[in-house]
């Protein structure tokens, strides 16, 4: 009988220890799903804060604290899940920022500072402010992005919005007034679009509405640049035109990049 017992305790813990186990796997299975979803919704919503501002959020909280981005806060209190953001980084061309979103598994995490060194680096030799290739552990669900990645994107939908704003003067200089084809003259060599509508009170943030000016229909996508600096109309004779915009984009030197298209219609003797 003793026997029989002492077997039926054996196997009772044999079940219970397997019972354990298929739990606590079950349970790190949903926890890695969750730290998944969780990290993906965060890194969504960093990237539409940089996207709207130019420039990452200093901090979970912080972006949790701007107005249409308060369900952040939930994230700001997750255990063992962080968010990152870089000194400014050059590379001899930009200057530009990384962050990064990650999550750990509670049974390898380890604090923020290991897991952003340049020992734990699982793609690169460097830590995740150095200049090369950073990625997360492997145990880990991550996310990162430098903002230098979509400058050239940026550039190229000024430049895109800039072309399509001077196809606007172009309609009003094929107007022939006595006699004579010319773009409208604001009386000075360059400036502002927001300043040669009289009584314009707006920002960019609040712009609505149409406006005309010396017969141009401007909107306000035309009166502020993608990154929501005002767009400066450069008069440089009757027959030549450029339009220039700001970027909230460094170059190597630390001077922000800006950018122009021009519109020369000045007729020239043939050869």
């Amino acid at each position: 009988m003793p026997v029989i017992i002492a077997a039926f305790v054996m196997w009772f813990i044999a079940l219970l220890n397997g019972y354990i186990a298929l739990t606590a796997g079950r349970d790190q299975m949903f926890d890695g799903q969750q730290r998944a979803i969780n990290t993906r919704f965060t890194a969504g919503a960093v990237m539409q804060s940089i996207n709207e501002t130019g420039v990452p959020p200093a901090s979970i909280s912080a972006l949790a604290s701007t107005p249409g981005f308060q369900d952040q806060r939930l994230a700001a209190t997750i255990p063992w899940q962080s968010y990152a953001v870089s000194g400014v980084l050059n590379d001899g061309t930009w200057q530009f920022q990384r962050v990064a979103v990650f999550s750990q598994r509670r049974e390898t995490a380890v604090d923020t500072a290991t897991y952003l060194s340049a020992s734990a680096n699982a793609c690169g030799s460097g830590a995740f402010s150095a200049l090369g290739p950073w990625c997360g552990s492997k145990n880990s669900f991550w996310w990162t992005y430098d903002t230098r990645a979509d400058y050239p994107n940026q550039i190229s939908a000024e430049r895109a919005a800039q072309r399509r704003l001077l196809q606007k003067f172009a309609r009003v200089y094929e107007q022939v007034v006595n006699n004579k084809q010319v773009f409208p003259n604001p009386g000075s060599a360059a400036a502002p679009l927001i300043n040669l509508i009289p009584g314009y009170t707006q920002t960019a943030t609040t712009c609505t509405g149409q406006y005309l000016w010396q017969g141009v229909p401007l909107d306000c996508t035309d009166l502020y640049s993608v990154w929501g600096t005002p767009r400066v109309y450069n008069y440089i004779t009757e027959d030549y035109i450029a339009i220039l915009a700001t970027s909230t984009i460094k170059d190597t030197t630390g001077a922000f990049v800006q950018v122009a298209s021009q519109l020369d219609s000045t007729y020239r003797l043939p050869n």
